[in-house]
């Protein structure tokens, strides 16, 4: 289903991909979050 769907997204990946490269700061949350006591990521 997503193979079908992919070429749906393209113009949009591509557009972010070329602002991200064009950006002169890109900047990446991390934010982690703990589960049953465990850190973890998202």
């Amino acid at each position: 289903m997503l193979r079908r769907a992919e070429t749906r997204f393209d113009a949009g990946r591509d557009a972010a991909l070329s602002r991200l490269r064009r950006a002169t700061v890109v900047a990446s949350d991390e934010t982690g979050v703990r589960i049953e006591g465990t850190n973890a990521y998202h």
